[in-house]
C-alpha cells in the first residue's frame, strides 16, 4: 500500500506555526538579540577586520531559547487537544510522523535565519568578507538547528505540556551547548574529550570560524538521526502502552 505524502503534515506544522504567538516571539527574540550583540556589543563598525564570526558564534546561546520556543507544542499540543490519536490513526509510519514534524519546525527554522541574511549583506558592502566563509557558517547554524531540532522534538514527546516541553529544552540546550564545553576545559584527559565529543557549541565552533569538518559534519547529522529515532521509538511505546 502506498504511503501518504509528507508534504499535508509539514503543511500542517507551518499553518500551527502561523497562528502561534510564540513562534513570532522567538523570531523577534532571535533576531533582535543578534543583531544587537553584533552591532552594539560586539561593536562591529569598530573593527579593522572583515568577518562575522563573532555574529555567529553568538548563535549557540541564543539557540538555548530559540529551539524550545520552536519545538515545545510539536507533540505536547497533539496530546493536549487530543489529536495524537488522530495521527496515529493514520496511515502513516511513524518515523513519517516524526519526519514530518521535523520538516516543518526546521523549515520554520531556516526562515529566521534566512531573515539574517539581509543584515549580512549590507554589512557585507562595508569590507572584503569571504563569501565562502559566510556559507560555511550558514551551513553549521543549519546542521547545528537541526540536531537541536530534534533533540527539542524528541522532549516534547516526553512531556505532558508545553511549558514542562520547554523547561526541559532549555536545561538539555544548557547542557549541551554550555555545560558540557566549560567541564571539559577545566578537565584533562578521556573524560574532557568525551564530554567536549557531546557539546553541540564544540562542533559549531569551526564552522563559526569558516571551516568545513567532515567530523563536526557527521556529529551533527548523527545527532540529528539519534533523537529523530529516539523521538519514534518513544511515540510507538506511547501508541501500544
Amino acid at each position: 500500500m502506498n504511503r501518504p505524502s509528507l508534504v499535508p503534515l509539514v503543511k500542517k506544522e507551518l499553518r500551527t506555526s502561523l497562528n502561534s504567538a510564540s513562534s513570532y516571539l522567538a523570531a523577534i527574540f532571535f533576531l533582535t538579540l543578534g543583531s544587537l550583540w553584533f552591532l552594539r556589543i560586539h561593536n562591529f563598525a569598530a573593527r579593522d577586520y572583515a568577518s562575522f564570526r563573532e555574529f555567529f558564534s553568538i548563535f549557540p546561546l541564543l539557540f538555548i531559547v530559540l529551539i524550545p520556543l520552536l519545538t515545545m507544542k510539536i507533540w505536547a499540543d497533539e496530546r493536549r487537544g487530543g489529536t495524537i490519536e488522530i495521527l496515529f490513526s493514520m496511515p502513516y509510519r511513524m518515523w513519517q510522523l516524526v519526519l514530518g514534524k521535523f520538516l516543518g519546525a526546521f523549515l520554520q527554522f531556516a526562515v529566521i535565519m534566512l531573515l539574517t541574511l539581509p543584515l549580512i549583506l549590507i554589512l557585507s558592502r562595508l569590507g572584503d568578507f569571504d563569501f565562502g566563509q559566510i556559507i560555511t557558517q550558514y551551513v553549521g547554524v543549519l546542521l547545528l538547528g537541526a540536531a537541536s531540532i530534534s533533540m527539542g522534538q524528541w522532549i516534547s514527546a516526553l512531556s505532558g505540556n508545553q511549558i514542562t516541553a520547554a523547561l526541559i529544552s532549555i536545561s538539555a540546550m544548557l547542557l549541551f551547548i554550555l555545560v558540557f564545553d566549560a567541564i571539559a576545559g577545566a578537565m584533562r584527559g578521556f573524560f574532557s574529550d568525551l564530554l567536549r565529543y557531546f557539546s553541540l557549541s564544540s562542533h559549531f565552533n569551526s564552522f563559526a570560524r569558516g571551516v568545513l569538518d567532515s567530523r563536526d559534519l557527521s556529529f551533527f547529522i548523527l545527532m540529528t538521526m539519534l533523537f529523530l529515532y529516539l523521538n519514534a521509538r518513544s511515540l510507538l511505546l506511547k501508541k501500544w502502552s
